[in-house]
């Protein structure tokens, strides 16, 4: 999205607020752009962690009851949401 709102010259930060729901790090598109790191890697690690404990306790099919994990996204403050006057 910020590399559509930049071709129609419109100035992320100034002409328009903008936050994005799943930072994408590696792009060079979301340089300055505001909004939540969903803690990617933790998320994995998690993953794996259940999986591993279901192996453990030699669980396999679908659970009766199945269990949530949650993992935090975290604000990355980058500039394209600027503060109310």
């Amino acid at each position: 999205m910020p590399e559509h709102l930049r071709l129609l010259d419109i100035q992320i930060g100034t002409d328009l607020a903008y936050a994005d729901l799943d930072l994408d790090f590696e792009n060079p598109a979301y340089n300055g752009i505001s909004g939540i790191d969903q803690n990617s890697n933790m998320l994995g690690i998690a993953a794996v962690d259940l999986l591993m404990s279901g192996i453990q306790r030699n669980e396999n099919g679908v659970p009766k009851i199945p269990l949530t994990i949650q993992v935090e996204g975290s604000w990355q403050d980058r500039g394209s949401t600027p503060n109310k006057k």
